[in-house]
């Protein structure tokens, strides 16, 4: 009876916030899904591309993270921030570069809202929604990630045997990243990238692109996480895809 109570009340308030009650059984909050993930498949290292002002990797470490973190972000003003905040934590490292397919210097485009910045331009979607676009560019160094995380086994920064959660923000870059990292993708259990449903850059892979790129590479969607959406058609702009497959070990040489 008293569990019959409880479950009364929950519902009459679920129902006058709006809100519905969803059984354990039938759903995870995709927060609790990526613990779960991370624990699950033994995660030691997450690699946070597209790091900003580290938002992502503090919420790791809040959420009781214990391995090394690795946060690149190209914009140097953003940078300063990022790289203070992850100041006196010997297991989070901050390294100033952007991440594509390729070295290359890119001209990034900064914006008073750093969390849009991007190597793609802005189109007309993003004017509409977003004031304050384009600050100015700024020309950045961009490597593959293989190439650094090869480096770092190479220097004993890294062990030969990590096993990876791959996070990338790259405001419409995020392919490339995954090209960029091809070396390494067996040691990587599990993914997130923004994927887009509604573009607001040019030149943006849609959701169904980065869905496919992620299945040719054996990652099944586990996640689908809002991210903004367009409250006149109710469709997504954007969300976060986390994506799972089980990583190999020690392929690395």
């Amino acid at each position: 009876m008293f569990k019959h109570l409880k479950k009364t009340i929950a519902k009459r308030f679920a129902d006058a916030t709006g809100n519905d009650l969803i059984p354990k059984a039938k759903y995870q909050h995709p927060r609790r899904l990526l613990q779960t993930a991370i624990e699950h498949y033994e995660i030691d290292l997450i690699i946070d591309v597209g790091a900003n002002k580290g938002q992502f990797a503090g919420d790791m470490i809040k959420n009781g993270f214990k391995g090394t973190i690795l946060s690149f972000e190209p914009t140097p003003s953003t940078f300063q921030v990022l790289e203070k905040k992850a100041a006196g934590n010997p297991n989070w490292q901050c390294i100033k570069m952007g991440l594509g397919d390729q070295p290359a210097q890119l001209s990034i485009h900064s914006h008073d809202d750093s969390s849009l910045n991007s190597f793609l331009d802005t189109n007309e979607l993003a004017h509409s929604r977003y004031e304050g676009l384009e600050r100015n560019k700024e020309l950045v160094n961009v490597e593959r990630l293989d190439t650094i995380i090869e480096k770092m086994i190479d220097e004993k920064i890294l062990p030969k045997d990590f096993r990876a959660f791959l996070k990338i923000d790259t405001q419409g870059y995020d392919l490339k990243v995954i090209d960029g990292a091809s070396r390494i993708l067996d040691q990587i259990s599990i993914i997130q990238t923004e994927a887009s449903v509604n573009p607001i850059y040019d030149g943006m892979p849609n959701y169904i692109e980065s869905v496919a790129k992620l299945d040719s590479l054996g990652f099944k969607p586990a996640a689908f996480v809002t991210v903004s959406r367009d409250f006149d058609s109710l469709q997504f702009i954007e969300f976060d895809l986390i994506s799972i497959k089980p990583a190999k070990k020690s392929v690395v040489e």
